[in-house]
């Protein structure tokens, strides 16, 4: 996707926080993804990059969260899915991809909900 097809929005945490949180030796952040216009030009996914949730690189993903999606003809639970090459890897240290099962050409996809792990 191109530059400003989606949005990474960083979520407070019970202090009130959005920034990264160390955990360990690590920090961690929750942060919802809104994507605009994800469709069959997409069909590969849509690579997020840490630097978008405030990390310099990634060592654990997990989505927490999907919300209903307007589409065509009404609304629709859309599965989400964090992609991993076949040896279990993710797209890269410094990025995630996402992929959309059922979405249509033109689908605003709001509210996927993710924490990620990884340093600053």
């Amino acid at each position: 996707m191109a530059a400003g097809d989606y949005t990474v929005t960083l979520l407070a945490d019970h202090l009130g926080q959005t920034k990264p949180t160390v955990v360990g030796h690590e920090y961690c952040v929750d942060a919802s993804i809104d994507l605009e216009y994800y469709g069959a030009g997409h069909a590969g996914g849509v690579v997020i990059n840490a630097s978008d949730f405030g990390l310099s690189t990634i060592s654990a993903a997990v989505i927490t969260g999907m919300s209903k999606v307007a589409a065509d003809g009404g609304y629709l639970d859309d599965l989400c899915f964090i992609m991993t090459t076949t040896s279990g890897t993710y797209e890269s240290s410094t990025s995630i991809r996402l992929l959309i099962g059922s979405a249509g050409n033109e689908d605003v996809i709001n509210g996927t909900r993710v924490r990620v792990w990884g340093n600053l």
